[in-house]
């Protein structure tokens, strides 16, 4: 089963010649499976998936009117993520064909495998971007965004059992585990429109993604970077009635 529920408000005031904007949202979600993993009639191996997650995000932004040479934005953004991972995989006794002959032994103990997480990620950023007409034909486009982000993992561990005897200590007794990253990105690019209908661009930006934990894994996983060139055409032609645009990258 998978089972959604949230809800969003984006709320705009217009102060003189500055628009401000609050940006709110929550989502409450569960993933649920139940499902034979062998698909035999003999071997009844069976395994479950349960991933309950919460988010809430709010975000402000204070605009420029867009009216002006030079137009900007500055904005926080805030997110938080409440989840957890539990996965179980079992096989029956009564259905389990421990020798393979097709004989099955009732006596034979159930194995079972379990391990489970639990996550708590927030997540800030501040950025700001600015617009900069250098002609009537060149714009300058320059921006930059300082990110930070606190993960906090609880692995109470992967453990191999047999059905009616005492849980044993985990194969990866891992606990408690807690990163922090944090990271200055940005964007510098240009527009030049050669006329009304058609712009050339060009621009290099870094872009960030935090570490975080795998189950089973002792010690965080570090956070990704991209650096991202890209140039391209926009164009309309025949009174609007054809768009072309043309792009070239490299990461």
């Amino acid at each position: 089963s998978n089972k959604s529920k949230g809800l969003s408000l984006d709320v705009t005031w217009q102060l003189g010649n500055l628009e401000f904007r609050s940006l709110s949202a929550y989502d409450d979600s569960e993933f649920d499976v139940f499902a034979d993993a062998d698909g035999s009639s003999v071997v009844n191996t069976e395994f479950t998936f349960f991933m309950p997650f919460e988010t809430f995000t709010q975000e402000f932004q204070l605009l420029s009117s867009g009216k002006n040479d030079l137009n900007w934005v500055v904005g926080v953004f805030y997110y938080e993520e409440n989840s957890s991972y539990k996965f179980q995989s079992l096989r029956d006794q009564s259905t389990f064909d421990a020798n393979g002959d097709g004989v099955v032994d009732q006596n034979d103990p159930r194995f079972l495998f379990t391990a489970s997480t639990d996550v708590t990620s927030t997540s800030l950023g501040v950025y700001g971007q600015v617009d900069y007409d250098l002609t009537d034909r060149l714009e300058l486009v320059a921006g930059l965004r300082y990110s930070a982000d606190e993960k906090e993992d609880d692995q109470s561990g992967i453990f191999f059992a047999t059905e009616g005897e005492p849980l044993p200590p985990p194969l990866v007794p891992i606990g408690l585990q807690e990163e922090d990253w944090s990271e200055v990105t940005g964007k510098l690019g240009f527009n030049y429109h050669i006329d009304n209908e058609v712009m050339f661009y060009a621009s290099y930006s870094r872009g960030y993604k935090a570490g975080g934990f795998a189950l089973g894994q002792v010690g965080g996983y570090d956070p990704e970077k991209v650096d991202a060139l890209e140039s391209g055409l926009k164009s309309r032609w025949l009174d609007n009635r054809l768009q072309m645009n043309f792009a070239a990258f490299y990461y």
